[in-house]
C-alpha cells in the first residue's frame, strides 16, 4: 500500500505545482495586457479610460468665458466637474489694449506654473505645523471585541468527555495617550519643515521672475514683429510710388521696359516680405500668449511696444550689481535655503544617537462574558496604566552612521550647489550689463545709419524723377532705408529686452 501512495501523492503534487504555474503565467499575462502591445509602435490612449475621459469631457463643459480659477464658494460636486478643466480660461475687456504691466498681471493670475508653485509653497508651510504637532500630546479612542470557543483537552479521570470548552464574550474600549517628552531630533525637524518652506517660497517668487521676464521679451519681440511690418509696408508703399515713377517715364519714351519689369519685381519682392512680416506677428502673438498661460484662441489686444520710453543705461558698476544680485536672486536664496535644510538634517541624523522619552497612559473598561462548561458569570470593570518609555538605541548595524555620512554630504552638496548660484548671478549679471551696454550702442548706430539712408533714397528719387539717375540707384537706396529702418527697430527692441534681461538677472524683474 506505501509504494501506491507515494505515486499518488507525487501526482498529486505535480499537478498542484501545474496548476499554480499556469495561474502565475495566466496571471502575467493578463497584468501585460496593460503594456504596449510591440516596441514598433506608439501606444495610443483608450477612449474610454477613466484619464481621457474626464479630459474630453472637460473640454467639452469649459468656455472660453470660463472664469480662470474654481471659486471657493462653490461646492465641492463643481470642482470635482472642473478638476480635468483648464483653468487658464478668462474673460477680456473688449476694446482694451493691454499695456504690458496688466500682461503680466493676467500672466502672474493665470499661469499655471505660478500656481503650481504656490501649491507648492502651501504644502511646504504646513510642513512646519505637522513638525509642530509632535510637541502635542496624542490622543486615541479604541475598542477592541470579540468571540471565542476554544475547546481543551482534559483527562478522562477528570472529566469523563475528555475536554472543556472554554468561551468568552468581551468588549475592552479604551482612551489611550501619549507624549513625546525629549527628543533631540524633534527640534531640529522642525527647523528643517522651515528651511524648506523659505527655499519653496523663494522657488515660489523664482517662477514669478521667470514669468515676467519671459512675457516681457515675447512683448518685445511682438513690438518687434509689429515693427517689421511697418517698414516692409512702407517699402511695400515706396516700391509701388517707383513702379509708378518708371511706368510714367516708360510712357513719356524715358525709361526702358527693363526698368519697368524691375520695378514691377521691386514691388512683388516687397508685397511677399509684407505677408512674411505679417506671419511673423502672427507666430510672435502666439509665443506671447502661450507664455501667459492663457486660451490662445481669444482676442487679446496688446498695446505697442513703440509706445514705451526706453530704460536709461545703467549707471552703477558691474560689481556693485553682481553684490546687489547675490542678496535678492531668488536662486541664490533658495540655494542657501537648501543649505540651512541640509545642516537641519545633519542635527536630525546626529540625534539619533540620543534617547527619546515618552509617557503614554490608557483608561480603558473590562466588559465581558466567560463560560467554562458553565453558565456565563459577568465582568464589567474599568483599568487603567501609566507608563514611562526610555528608548536609547545601542546597536543598530551601522546605520545611524550611515545616515550622518549621508546628511554631511549633503551639506556639502548643498554648500557646493549655492557656489554655483553665486557664479551663475555673477556670470548672468555680466553678460546682461555688458548686454545692454552694447545694445544701447547698436540702437545710436542704427539712428545714425537709418538717418543716412533716408538722406540718399530721397537723393536717389530725385535724381531718376529728374533723368540724371539709374533706377538700380532707387533700388538699392530703397532696400538700404528699409533695412536701416528694420536695424533701428530691431536695435530698440534689443534694448527693451536687455533692460529686462539686467533686471531679471538682478532677481528684480521690470513690472512698469
Amino acid at each position: 500500500m506505501p509504494s501506491l501512495r507515494r505515486p499518488l501523492l507525487d501526482v498529486v503534487g505535480q499537478a498542484a505545482f501545474s496548476a499554480l504555474l499556469a495561474a502565475h503565467i495566466g496571471c502575467v499575462t493578463e497584468s501585460l495586457k496593460h503594456a504596449p502591445a510591440s516596441p514598433a509602435e506608439a501606444w495610443t490612449a483608450p477612449p474610454d479610460s477613466d484619464y481621457v475621459k474626464p479630459l474630453r469631457e472637460a473640454s467639452t463643459m469649459a468656455t472660453p468665458s470660463a472664469s480662470a480659477a474654481v471659486l471657493p464658494q462653490q461646492d465641492r460636486k463643481e470642482e470635482q466637474k472642473l478638476d480635468a478643466a483648464p483653468q487658464n480660461r478668462l474673460q477680456l475687456e473688449a476694446g482694451h489694449r493691454y499695456t504690458l504691466p496688466e500682461l503680466i498681471d493676467l500672466a502672474e493670475r493665470h499661469n499655471p506654473e505660478t500656481r503650481e508653485a504656490w501649491e507648492k509653497a502651501r504644502q511646504a508651510a504646513l510642513s512646519i505645523g505637522l513638525a509642530e504637532s509632535k510637541y502635542l500630546p496624542e490622543l486615541a479612542v479604541t475598542a477592541i471585541g470579540g468571540y471565542q470557543r476554544t475547546p481543551l483537552p482534559m483527562p478522562l479521570n477528570v472529566i469523563p468527555a475528555g475536554f472543556v470548552t472554554f468561551v468568552t464574550a468581551e468588549v475592552v474600549p479604551m482612551l489611550a495617550a501619549k507624549w513625546l517628552l525629549f527628543d533631540f531630533g524633534r527640534l531640529a525637524e522642525l527647523h528643517e519643515a522651515e528651511a524648506k518652506t523659505f527655499t519653496a517660497n523663494v522657488a515660489f517668487t523664482e517662477a514669478h521672475e521667470k514669468l515676467v521676464f519671459a512675457v516681457s521679451k515675447d512683448y518685445f519681440a511682438l513690438g518687434s514683429a509689429r515693427a517689421s511690418v511697418r517698414v516692409a509696408e512702407s517699402a511695400a508703399a515706396n516700391a509701388l510710388k517707383t513702379q509708378e515713377i518708371t511706368e510714367g517715364r516708360r510712357e513719356h519714351g524715358v525709361a526702358t521696359s527693363v526698368e519697368v519689369a524691375q520695378a514691377q519685381r521691386e514691388t512683388a519682392q516687397a508685397r511677399y516680405t509684407v505677408v512674411k512680416a505679417q506671419g511673423a506677428e502672427r507666430t510672435a502673438y502666439s509665443t506671447l500668449v502661450g507664455t501667459m498661460g492663457i486660451d490662445p484662441n481669444g482676442t487679446l489686444e496688446v498695446a505697442d511696444s513703440s509706445e514705451r520710453q526706453l530704460p536709461e543705461a545703467p549707471m552703477e558698476d558691474v560689481r556693485a550689481l553682481i553684490e546687489k544680485a547675490l542678496a535678492s536672486r531668488p536662486d541664490v536664496l533658495a540655494a542657501f535655503g537648501q543649505v540651512r535644510a541640509a545642516e537641519a538634517g545633519l542635527d536630525k541624523a546626529k540625534a539619533a544617537y540620543w534617547p527619546v522619552l515618552d509617557v503614554s497612559a490608557q483608561v480603558y473598561g473590562m466588559f465581558g462574558w466567560w463560560a467554562v462548561d458553565s453558565p456565563f458569570f459577568r465582568l464589567q470593570r474599568p483599568g487603567m496604566d501609566a507608563l514611562l518609555g526610555l528608548k536609547w538605541p545601542i546597536f543598530d548595524g551601522g546605520a545611524r552612521e550611515l545616515n550622518v555620512a549621508t546628511a554631511r554630504s549633503a551639506v556639502s552638496a548643498a554648500r557646493a550647489a549655492l557656489d554655483g548660484a553665486r557664479n551663475k548671478a555673477a556670470a548672468e549679471v555680466t553678460r546682461a550689463y555688458d548686454g545692454l551696454k552694447t545694445s544701447f550702442a547698436e540702437y545710436r548706430a542704427a539712428v545714425e545709419a537709418e538717418s543716412a539712408a533716408r538722406t540718399a533714397l530721397e537723393a536717389a528719387v530725385d535724381a531718376y524723377r529728374s533723368g540724371v539717375g539709374p533706377l538700380t540707384d532707387v533700388i538699392n537706396a530703397a532696400n538700404a532705408a528699409s533695412k536701416s529702418q528694420m536695424q533701428r527697430e530691431e536695435a530698440r527692441a534689443g534694448v527693451l529686452t536687455a533692460a529686462a534681461e539686467l533686471a531679471f538677472a538682478l532677481g528684480s524683474a521690470v513690472r512698469r
